[in-house]
């Protein structure tokens, strides 16, 4: 050790006066006068923290970063990024998955300065992912690479990869139990057969709840030549997966589509709606609106029937639901009875639903229910709906907006 550094330690009054500093300052620091003991420390100690800036070395750094490609997609209007800024931020979120969808149509890319916000959004959310990758753009993927936690952008599949097939077999062998499922549901879109054939193989090894999970996946492509499969399902000890065997084996094997959704929707649409809305959309869109709208009796059958339907609905299916709402909030005005009134979960629905043509229509419905007198008047609960309602108009307008300015 240094003698200086002992001396610092211990105090030069300790009978150590000499200091060697182990460094050409020796010599120098040995000129100096040692009667006094104190002042020729610090001259010293000031020397060689001199004497060790002076002669510091960095470490090296890394090699500097490959700079991004050129981009090959124009970038989204100035507008629709303030709006994209907005919901990746918690405002009106609801519409980004929509957003997102007409801005791939377009083939545009998000801006950059949006890109960190959009990918930490999508490593919270994983539904937006798979719309999100294709509007990184250059940059976005160069920049996903950068940061760990954004590394799904290298696991989320698109049948527009030309390694789709490639990657989704490693991901259904290597990858989360969610990552595989997204696999799955993919190869099946893609090819059913190859879907079934891994289904097959991995089933025993699977527990209960992923099988119960991977089994709804064959939805897609669903066709007779599951039948077999579906069957041997059947025999499963868990309860839930012998029921979604029996319905999806229903799907297949009864041809009469009345028949059909008669024989599976009471008991799927309670236990299993996301599944539900799925085998809804192997039907014509006008049949299975059709259907479920005419089991529409009470408030909770309009409420069941939003969250089942495929969206976006038609326009016919629009107009009913907007029907079934003014009905419903006259009656709610009647009874004064709005503190649980279930059709709210049809405006939250509604905000996504509505088709392009029928925007108008549930704009001026919605925009009736905030300039009513007889809420306004009536006790500080019902004005809490009041500005509810303005808040649904405002998502509507915007959303009207939205989609005119991307076109």
């Amino acid at each position: 050790m240094d003698t200086i550094v002992v001396a610092a330690i211990v105090g030069t009054g300790q009978g150590n006066t000499q200091v060697i500093t182990e460094t050409p300052l020796g010599s120098l620091a040995a000129q100096l006068p040692q009667e006094d003991v104190e002042r020729s420390f610090l001259l010293t100690a000031g020397a060689l923290a001199t004497y060790w800036r002076a002669g510091y070395v960095p470490e090296k750094g890394p090699a500097a970063l490959q700079p991004a490609a050129s981009e090959q997609l124009p970038v989204c209007p100035a507008q629709i990024e303030r709006y994209l800024h907005g919901f990746l931020h918690g405002t009106h979120s609801q519409l980004l998955p929509e957003v997102l969808t007409l801005l791939r149509k377009r083939g545009m890319r998000l801006p950059y300065k949006l890109l960190p916000d959009a990918l930490e959004y999508a490593t919270r959310h994983q539904s937006v992912r798979s719309s999100l990758i294709p509007l990184l753009g250059v940059r976005g993927r160069w920049l996903s690479e950068l940061n760990p936690a954004w590394s799904w952008t290298t696991q989320v599949l698109s049948i527009d990869q030309e390694t789709f097939r490639e990657q989704a077999e490693t991901i259904w062998q290597e990858g989360q139990r969610k990552q595989r499922l997204e696999a799955l549901e993919l190869m099946r879109s893609v090819d059913a057969a190859k879907g079934r054939e891994w289904l097959q193989e991995a089933w025993r090894k699977e527990n209960a709840n992923t099988r119960e999970e991977f089994l709804q996946a064959l939805t897609a492509g669903l066709s007779i030549e599951d039948q077999a499969f579906l069957e041997t399902a059947l025999q499963d000890r868990r309860a839930g997966v012998k029921e979604i065997a029996s319905i999806l084996l229903a799907s297949v094997t009864i041809t009469n589509v009345e028949e059909w959704l008669a024989h599976i929707m009471p008991r799927t649409a309670n236990n299993w709606p996301d599944l539900m809305t799925k085998l809804l959309l192997r039907l014509p869109q006008r049949d299975a609106e059709r259907y479920v709208l005419a089991q529409c009796q009470e408030s909770e059958d309009w409420v069941r029937a939003a969250k089942l339907l495929p969206q976006p609905w038609s326009e016919e299916c629009a107009r009913a639901f907007l029907l079934a709402l003014q009905q419903a909030s006259e009656q709610a005005l009647k009874t004064s009875n709005w503190y649980y009134w279930p059709l709210l979960a049809v405006l939250d629905a509604l905000i996504t639903g509505v088709p392009v043509a029928e925007l108008e229509h549930a704009w001026q419905v919605v925009q009736q229910l905030t300039e009513r007198d007889d809420i306004s008047k009536e006790s500080s609960s019902l004005r809490q709906w009041q500005e509810k309602f303005n808040s649904y108009v405002e998502i509507l307008r915007l959303r009207k907006q939205i989609i005119e300015e991307i076109g």
